[in-house]
């Protein structure tokens, strides 16, 4: 039994030995778009053919690049015939090409004929480019553009607001100063003068009229009138004395 046991101890340490791994040489820190190496080592791996796979995601989506054969392509894709019999350990460039920053980690995936290989838990560290830092200074710049715009045209707007009602308040001032100025040459007419106005061989005497008074009647008496009201008054007197008489005789 304990020869048994010694026998499972042996057999599970040669596997443990004997067990498919890899290394990766990488830099730690890559920026979008910027091209770069990663090298990767296959430890106790049969002699054979190896196809090779790098899974930089973003959720579902790979937001990588790798180089073979001069042709760029997205990591989504194998690189068939990475390893060739006798090799490895091979050099390999890739990028990002999405606007994804932070630490990602990412898997790789060896594989043959007969077998697949998933070793996952590698971090890398996506900073912005140049140019993604050139169209963030881009960007803010037009942003800023925009708000000063803006505050520009509210300005314009508000000064605009402002001359309109200056210019009412002084159409205003203006109207009520005509106003005043015509009611004041209402108020001070002159006062027409006395004037003889001859008729014929006779004269009228025309009264002074204040036309700013209340009343604007224009009274006037001509010298005729004046002696046929006089000659009525003289008549109705005679006519009194003339009947007091009357009656006296004949009491």
């Amino acid at each position: 039994m304990q020869k048994k046991m010694v026998w499972l101890i042996v057999l599970l340490f040669v596997s443990f030995i004997s067990a498919q791994n890899i290394s990766l040489d990488y830099p730690a820190s890559n920026e979008v778009g910027e091209e770069f190496e990663i090298t990767v080592f296959l430890m106790n791996f049969e002699p054979g053919d190896y196809d090779i796979k790098f899974e930089i995601m973003e959720g579902n989506k790979n937001i990588a690049q790798r180089l073979w054969e001069d042709t760029w392509k997205s990591t989504h894709y194998w690189i068939k015939g990475a390893f060739v019999e006798g090799e490895n350990e091979k050099e390999f460039s890739l990028k990002i090409v999405d606007d994804v920053f932070g630490e990602k980690q990412f898997k790789v995936k060896i594989r043959n004929s007969k077998e697949t290989w998933i070793y996952d838990g590698f971090v890398m560290d996506i900073q912005p480019g140049d140019e993604n830092q050139d169209d963030s200074d881009d960007k803010k710049d037009k942003e800023d553009k925009k708000v000063d715009k803006r505050e520009k045209e509210d300005n314009e707007k508000i000064n605009k607001e402002e001359r309109t009602n200056e210019n009412e308040s002084i159409e205003i001032s203006n109207i009520n100063n005509t106003s005043s100025q015509l009611l004041g040459k209402t108020i001070s007419s002159p006062i027409m003068e006395e004037k003889i106005i001859q008729l014929g061989s006779k004269k009228i005497e025309s009264k002074r009229l204040d036309i700013s008074s209340d009343s604007r009647k224009v009274i006037y008496s001509s010298t005729p009138e004046k002696m046929k009201k006089y000659a009525l008054f003289a008549f109705a007197f005679v006519c009194i004395v003339f009947s007091l008489l009357v009656i006296w005789k004949k009491i």
